[in-house]
């Protein structure tokens, strides 16, 4: 939500109210409840004040700059009051203003906390901020802890307060200022639109977002990540990487020093870095604005080296390095984040290890992912990509062999998925469709949480097309009976090579009803398609491919079943006879006879077979399917018409051994046959 204030709502608390609030306090301290930080009250704050503030800009030195108070903003900003500052002094000077990255760095006035710088003016005097006072932010320190009771803060010795609050007009300090209306954004980018547009006298904020440092992604594995984190106006920095030797023992928290939140680490690393507002014990508050503002979290936090502050005219922004994990990072709301020190929270190791056939080069990638459920495929699938880019360092055309294996608590079992794919323009990111839709599948699955412990995938890939057309399909009989199987040569057509066979055996199931049906021999799986950029309504909901299922387990081993692209499919439609058992035992035997593949972490020597009987099945009916795995991905189709012989068919058998040469089968295919009664009289 955007916040909208005029400087005639910038009205100061009464002083009856200011002094009853201090007198509070120091009662509550004077009856010995000790105080867990001393904190410059709100009330007291008026323009012309000038303080300190703490932060890091170069290596994990803390340095310090000064603040001046311009005025006290009511409810500006999401959580409350916000305080008007100019911020100078060397560092300042450096740094271009406040930076990204600043965001969190605790100003004081004496040795009392005032709070932490939050926003900053976008596209003009990086100089100008917002400071978010400590109270909102010792309140999600307190979440950590619902149960303790809250420490008062120690009133300042000599407030310096007076009976009037902010004037309105022109700005305390700045002279030529003069601000009619201040306008909070939710973004760089929105402020950025709304200062172009904004009339004299309007100031547009936005929060001083952490960076979100990116290392080790490919330029569009790193484009797609910053789509996807765009809905949390989080911006990726390509930038980050491994800190210099000097800086290998990480420092410990303490107020103004750098710290990172990651998303990502490992051989690829997204991390947010911000500022350390206040420590107590264990328990630390940093940003002064939240971070994605999913309230409780269980992300990574690591101590931070800074490179270096990049000047820009949107916002200066910090370049810095992750160092050790130091804790935990457990709420994220409004008026900053907050986390516990010590404790490292769980991650999800992702390893992807990519064979380039053509260079003969093998190459592991290993990462972990954040365990929230809103980034696992976005992550995942990014890292996985950038896995791909920079083991084949090329795009295009090319084949690649692809298995991947999901485990978690509260899987029934692994899933494994063994497929093989060709892309005339983008193999690397074709690869990644179906794993994108697994890790989606399990992860978002309607029946049970599942607790994601382990992602592997492997590839094979070469820049040979391994593609075979189907040319004919032509079956060893065009007539057979419920229970027999129809053997069908399959001539294929390998790319640029001589055609070769293959045998496909389509077994008719005992219960089907008589009739001519329409058999289709096709390629399986998804064919060609385009890279996974263009698939994006795909995972929305990867359940609707796959149909109807009540649980976990079979929606896992119908997704693990479904056709490959390497394999001949040959199936028809057909009706269920009504005088052949019951419905219900059609349906066990069926699911008896289907074969799975097996699970394994390591590409397989030979493919699964496929699996036949009565698919997406119902009482009336359903889809015959059978498959065949071959070392090709399958294109184009053919079709044929077969006959199901049934009751009547056996007696104009029988009339015809009798000689009577006139008892022929009528109809035609895809109609119901005729009894040999019938036949005669209309002949």
């Amino acid at each position: 939500m955007r916040h909208i204030l005029t400087v005639e709502r910038m009205t100061a608390l009464a002083s009856l109210v200011r002094r009853t609030a201090i007198l509070v306090l120091l009662l509550l301290f004077a009856a010995g409840v000790q105080a867990a930080a001393r904190v410059y009250p709100l009330e007291a704050v008026q323009p012309g004040l000038r303080g300190t503030a703490k932060t890091v800009v170069r290596g994990t030195e803390i340095e310090t700059f000064e603040v001046e108070f311009l005025g006290v903003m009511r409810d500006a900003g999401p959580a409350g009051d916000l305080i008007l500052i100019r911020a100078s002094g060397d560092v300042i000077d450096r740094t271009g203003g406040i930076a990204a990255g600043m965001s969190g760095s605790p100003v004081y006035i004496g040795d009392q906390l005032v709070g932490a710088i939050a926003y900053a003016y976008s596209l003009s005097d990086h100089r100008i901020g917002f400071v978010t006072p400590i109270r909102d932010m010792l309140e999600v320190l307190r979440m950590l802890e619902p149960d303790r009771e809250a420490a008062p803060a120690v009133p300042a010795d000599e407030p310096g307060a007076t009976d009037g609050g902010p004037a309105a007009g022109p700005l305390a300090g700045t002279g030529e200022v003069s601000v009619r209306e201040v306008i909070l954004a939710e973004s760089w980018q929105e402020a950025g639109e709304l200062a172009r547009e904004a009339p004299p006298g309007t100031m547009v904020f936005a929060p001083v977002r952490a960076p979100l440092l990116a290392s080790g992604f490919s330029s569009r594995a790193f484009a797609r990540l910053g789509e996807d984190l765009r809905a949390f106006n989080l911006v990726p920095v390509q930038a980050g990487g491994q800190a210099p030797p000097e800086a290998a023992a990480a420092p410990a928290l303490e107020p103004g020093s750098a710290f990172g939140v990651q998303l990502v680490r490992g051989d690829v690393s997204l991390t947010s870095i911000g500022t350390v507002t206040y420590v107590e014990d264990d328990r630390f508050v940093g940003f002064g604005h939240s971070f994605l503002d999913r309230g409780p979290v269980d992300y990574v936090t690591t101590s931070a080296y800074i490179h270096y502050v990049v000047p820009s005219i949107d916002f200066p922004f910090k370049i810095g390095s992750v160092l050790e994990p130091v804790g935990a990072l457990a709420q994220d709301r409004s008026a900053g984040v907050a986390g516990r020190i010590g404790q490292t929270p769980r991650m999800i190791p992702v390893t992807v290890s990519v064979q380039d056939l053509d260079r003969g080069v093998t190459r592991t990638t290993n990462f972990e992912v954040a365990a929230d459920e809103s980034f696992i495929v976005s992550l995942a699938t990014s890292g996985a990509l950038s896995a791909l880019d920079r083991s084949l360092d090329r795009l295009g055309r090319g084949t690649a062999r692809v298995v991947f294996r999901i485990e978690g608590e509260g899987m029934p079992k692994p899933l494994v998925r063994d497929n093989l794919y060709y892309s005339e323009a983008d193999i690397a990111a074709l690869s990644l469709l179906e794993f994108m839709e697994a890790v989606s599948l399990v992860v978002r699955n309607r029946f049970s949480p599942v607790e994601l412990t382990r992602i592997q995938l492997t590839a094979q890939i070469e820049e040979a097309r391994w593609t075979a057309h189907i040319e004919r399909a032509t079956p060893d009989r065009r007539e057979v009976r419920p229970g027999e199987t129809v053997r069908i040569e399959v001539q294929l057509r390998p790319y640029r090579s001589e055609p070769v066979r293959e045998v496909i055996a389509l077994t008719v199931p005992e219960d089907a009803a008589p009739g001519y049906v329409t058999v289709e021999v096709r390629g399986g799986g998804w064919g060609l398609r385009p890279p996974i950029e263009a698939e994006e309504d795909i995972v929305d909901d990867p359940e609707e491919v796959i149909g109807i299922v009540d649980d976990l387990e079979r929606l896992i081993d119908e997704f693990v079943r479904r056709e490959r692209n390497n394999e001949i499919v040959a199936e028809f439609y057909g009706r269920r006879s009504a005088n052949f058992g019951e419905t219900e035992a059609g349906d066990e035997a069926a699911d008896d006879g289907a074969e799975e593949p097996a699970a394994v972490a390591d590409l397989r020597e030979e493919p699964p077979a496929g699996v036949s009987g009565w698919f997406e099945r119902h009482a009336g009916g359903g889809w015959v399917v059978e498959t065949r795995p071959t070392r090709y991905v399958i294109l184009g189709s053919q079709i044929f018409d077969l006959y199901i012989t049934g009751p009547e068919d056996a007696e104009t058998a029988e009339d015809a051994e009798d000689g009577n040469d006139e008892a022929d089968r009528p109809g035609e295919p895809g109609e119901k046959p005729v009894s040999s009664e019938g036949a005669g009289a209309e002949d």
